[in-house]
């Protein structure tokens, strides 16, 4: 605890304030089609993912939760430039 010159503890400034936080932007844009790469992958919890990230370098981003079927449905559905799937023995994304 830190005190002041006189012995007395600092008083700590708050960060309270009255006014409603903001609200989120907009989602992003999902990249330009013919572009980016789709990863698909099941999360340690048995939840299936996938996201549609854009180039290196460039804004775009999508992503899709649900069941395998689901999420398979949605990666396909995307213009993506390439669709990777996580292989649990190689520890790496391969070509879906």
């Amino acid at each position: 605890m830190s005190t002041q010159d006189s012995g007395v503890p600092a008083r700590h400034t708050s960060h309270y304030t009255d006014e409603p936080p903001a609200a989120p932007g907009p989602p992003p844009e999902p990249p330009a089609a013919g572009t980016g790469i789709v990863y698909l992958r099941q999360d340690l919890d048995g939840h299936w993912e996938a996201s549609w990230q854009g180039p290196h370098g460039t804004s775009g981003y999508a992503e899709h939760t649900g069941t395998q079927d689901e999420v398979i449905a949605w990666a396909k559905s995307r213009p993506a430039e390439a669709w990777l799937t996580w292989d649990e023995t190689t520890e790496q994304y391969v070509p879906y």
